[in-house]
Order: C-alpha cells, then sequence, then structure tokens
C-alpha cells in the first residue's frame, strides 16, 4: 500500500519548515508538561500555544499547513483542519469551529469512547453559547426604539425564547432595566459556561494522555484567517484565545497580520493599532522562509496555467549551455534579475503575465521574453513603460533600474569550421540588446527583415519576427509588419486588473 507523501509537489522548500516547526511545537509541549510535574501548579505557564504562521498571500501558506497537518497526523497527533474562509458565512464563528472539531475528532474508534463522550459533553456546553440571549435582546431594543410597535417587540422576544412579557413593562426606564438584568444574567452564564467548557475540555485531553496510540498536543490549525471579514477574524480569535485555551491544545493559524490589521484598522478607524491589538492573541509568530527565487519562478509557472502550457511561447537561448531549463523560467529569471523583482513583485508580474495570455489571439507566437520584460517594466515604473513605447529606447528606460547590466541571455554565436567538423559557440549578449533588437525588428517589415544583418547571435530574433508573418503577400500592397508593438497595448490592458 502506497504511504501518502503531502510533499510530492512541494516546490518551495516547506517540508523542512514544517519538520522543524513539528520539532518545536511538541518539544515545547513535552518540556513544559515535565516541568509542570515537578513543580507547583503556579511555577510553570499553563500549556496552551497559539502560533501565527506569517507569510504574504500566495506563498503557499495552505500547502504548508496541509502538510504540517498530515505530518502531525502521522506521528499520532490528533489535528483539526479548520478553514476560516469557508466558514465566513456564518454570523458566530464558534458554529463552524465546534462542527469542525466535532468532525475531526470523533473518530467513533472503540478505544477513544471514553475520550470522546467528554469531548461530546464539551462540545454541547460550547453550542450554548452560540447565539446568547443578551445579543437577541439588544437587537430587539435596537428595533424598538427605532419605531417598531410594542405588540411587535413582544413578539420579537417571544421568538427569541426569553420568556413573555406584558406589554405594561415596556415603559422606557422599566424596558432598559429588564434587558440590563438579562444581560447580567447572560453574562454570568457566560462566565460559568466557559469554566464548565475548560473543565471538559481538560478531561477530555487528560483521557487521550492514557491512550498508548495518541500523542499530546492536540493540535488545531486555522487557515485563511486574512481572508475572513474584520468582525468575523477577531472574533474567531477570542474563541481561541479565550474559549479553547486549554493545557494540551496547542493552535497554529496562518495569516498575514499586515495585511489582517489592515481590514480591521478599515473597520475602527486609522488611530486604532490593529497590528498591536491581533498579535496580542499570539503567543508567538513564525515567518515562513521565503524560498529560493529559481524556487519560487518555478512554483509561479506551475501556479499560472497560461503560462506554464502556452503551446506557441517562443524565446531565443543557446540549449547547449543552458540545458534542460523551460524556456519560461529561463526568460522569467533574466527578468527578475534585470529590475531586481522581489518575490512579491515576481508573484504580482506573473499573474499579470498570466492575463495577458488567457487573452492572446489564438495562432499567434508569443514572444516570452519581451513580454516578461514589459510587464516587468510597467510594474516597476509605469512612467518608464509608457516612455519606452513612445521611444522604442530601452537603455534610456533602465538607466534608473540598478544593475540591470548583470543581466545576459547566451545565444549561439560564430562558427568556425575545421577540416571535418563544426563548433558551435556560445556567446552572451546584455538582454536590454536582445530587448531592443526585437522592438526595432517589430518596426520593419517582411522585405527588412529578410534583409536585415544583425550582429551574430542576434539574428534568431530577426528569424523569428519574419516568422510571425504571413507566408504569402501581395508583393504590390502593404508588407506585413510584425505584431510585436502590440504587446504594450496587451500589457496595458492586463495592468489594469487588480
Amino acid at each position: 500500500m502506497d504511504v501518502y507523501n503531502p510533499w510530492l509537489q512541494d516546490r518551495l522548500g516547506r517540508k523542512d519548515a514544517a519538520s522543524f516547526l513539528e520539532n518545536y511545537l511538541v518539544g515545547r509541549y513535552e518540556l513544559r508538561r515535565k516541568l509542570s510535574a515537578s513543580a507547583s501548579t503556579d511555577a510553570v505557564e499553563p500549556n496552551t500555544f497559539v502560533l501565527n504562521v506569517r507569510a504574504p498571500w500566495g506563498f503557499g501558506k495552505s500547502f504548508f499547513l496541509k502538510g504540517l497537518a498530515e505530518e502531525l497526523k502521522a506521528k499520532g497527533h490528533p489535528v483539526a483542519f479548520y478553514d476560516a474562509w469557508a466558514n465566513d458565512f456564518s454570523d458566530d464563528p464558534i458554529v463552524g469551529f465546534i462542527a469542525e472539531i466535532s468532525q475531526s475528532f470523533l473518530s467513533k474508534t472503540p478505544s477513544l469512547a471514553p475520550a470522546e463522550k467528554i469531548l461530546d459533553e464539551a462540545l454541547a456546553v460550547g453550542k450554548k453559547m452560540i447565539k446568547p440571549v443578551g445579543k437577541i435582546l439588544a437587537g430587539a431594543l435596537a428595533k424598538h426604539l427605532a419605531g417598531l410597535s410594542l405588540d411587535d417587540l413582544r413578539a420579537l422576544l417571544e421568538d427569541g425564547d426569553v420568556g413573555r412579557l406584558h406589554a405594561g413593562e415596556f415603559d422606557g426606564e422599566g424596558l432598559l432595566a429588564k434587558v440590563g438584568d438579562v444581560a447580567l444574567k447572560q453574562h454570568l452564564n457566560q462566565k460559568e459556561q466557559i469554566v464548565l467548557f475548560h473543565q471538559k475540555m481538560g478531561r477530555f485531553v487528560s483521557t487521550l494522555e492514557g491512550q498508548e496510540d495518541v500523542r499530546l498536543p492536540i493540535f488545531i490549525i486555522v487557515d485563511e484567517l486574512d481572508r475572513c471579514r474584520p468582525s468575523y477574524a477577531i472574533e474567531l480569535l477570542e474563541a481561541i484565545k479565550h474559549l479553547f485555551g486549554v493545557p494540551g491544545i496547542y493552535f497554529v493559524v496562518a495569516t498575514n497580520l499586515t495585511q489582517l490589521g489592515h481590514s480591521v484598522g478599515a473597520v475602527y478607524g486609522e488611530k486604532f493599532d490593529a497590528e498591536r491589538y491581533l498579535k496580542r492573541f499570539f503567543d508567538q509568530e513564525y515567518a515562513l522562509p521565503d524560498p529560493p527565487r529559481n524556487d519560487f519562478i518555478a512554483f509561479l509557472i506551475e501556479k499560472y496555467p497560461a503560462i506554464a502550457h502556452a503551446a506557441n511561447i517562443s524565446v531565443p537561448y543557446f540549449p547547449a549551455h543552458y540545458g534542460q531549463t523551460l524556456p519560461q523560467h529561463l526568460a522569467f529569471s533574466l527578468v527578475s534579475e534585470a529590475f531586481k523583482l522581489s518575490l512579491r513583485d515576481q508573484l504580482q508580474v506573473a499573474a499579470t503575465l498570466d492575463a495577458v495570455m488567457v487573452s492572446w489571439p489564438d495562432g499567434e507566437r508569443i514572444h516570452f521574453l519581451l513580454l516578461a520584460f514589459l510587464v516587468s517594466l510597467q510594474h516597476v515604473s509605469t512612467a518608464s513603460f509608457d516612455r519606452l513605447d513612445a521611444t522604442g529606447n530601452v537603455a534610456q528606460v533602465m538607466d534608473g533600474v540598478p544593475d540591470y547590466r548583470n543581466a545576459s541571455l547566451v545565444l549561439r554565436g560564430p562558427s568556425s569550421r575545421g577540416d571535418t567538423f563544426r563548433v558551435d559557440r556560445a556567446r552572451s549578449y546584455p538582454l536590454v540588446e536582445v530587448i531592443q533588437t526585437y522592438l526595432s525588428g517589430g518596426k520593419m517589415d517582411i522585405r527588412e527583415l529578410s534583409e536585415e544583418s544583425s550582429p551574430e547571435g542576434l539574428n534568431v530574433v530577426y528569424g523569428e519576427l519574419q516568422r510571425d508573418l504571413p507566408n504569402s503577400y501581395n508583393p504590390n500592397g502593404p508588407m506585413p509588419t510584425p505584431p510585436v508593438l502590440k504587446y504594450f497595448a496587451r500589457v496595458r490592458h492586463a495592468g489594469q486588473l487588480h
């Protein structure tokens, strides 16, 4: 029987990061468990933990968390995986959260029956904290004050199952006092329910500790939190910290805290320090390491199908020098080096490239090196992109780009003949010269292209442009010219997508 390997599609080296976190989290739990056993109760902090795994969108957080979950399960740890974004439609985060925990941990395994019975009891307590009565009363009061009739308000309260009240009691102060009494009662009841929930979850953890085939801690992994509504995200974090903060339960929460902070700040105002507020929910943070540049490029090419699978891509290069390198990968690497693109920049450039190529005319060749260059230039500087469109002078617009001269492409250079053999030599050409050849050739018609004599290996570019043109044409009519100058308009349109 084949053993499932969650890392078969690992393109960013996430397995090593998962191994480190697994060893760290389990080691942390074991150390504190031993310290608790040999010290007084107050001497050691509670063995609970909430870890925030940070990385920007598109950097493989979900893939990483799913792989980590599989590794932990394989070692015998109970694991629940909660997709917060998939449950964001709910008004109360506890609803989906409890449902996922129930589904993950209630395996109906006979040997775990005692523990599962206790978990059932704990989750039943947790369900009582969904849609508190105080919230219903507050909503009813707001509607009454907005002009709702007393009979309608009484009906609302009855529908909310908070008892039957007489219309005569709905004078202003009496109503507020009634609401205040019920809210206070609800608050005290909530505190009692939380204590009871903690006790039952603690018994659940203790019962599991006695099982030979179960290892602690329990892990609850939360993904996609930064895509949720700010109110939902905060309520879920509060539930994690206060309701499920039980010794023996470790949380791993993936979120781009900066991005989530922006969303929360937009709701609560610019002066609200959202990121600092959010950090109080976490005991520690782990930043997913940046993958090597070439690994990330390969990941992006696979991520965007138009880049990976376009059949009519053309890139000039000398295969004998680059070996089996994929043309798209080579071109993307050269352009990234020229513009010193960050990983985040590469992600955004890849998304725009994909958009351009998805809308590409059928049957037309894609000069991918030129296209990647133009998309990157527009990403770095729209003004430089527009200037290149107007002037066609590549060297001029690249003057403001640091170290662009280091980017070069190896093409087949001049050949020499011996008595019985021919030797092909490689020659390096600056990237800007190759791009300039594309743009210059794009202004030529088929006759000019066929007559053009460029320095050595750059002839291959003119040859590619010539193959773009129809095999037959009217010699007495206008000469067809290559379509590469249309690239500017296509890139400009795709750049409007956000």
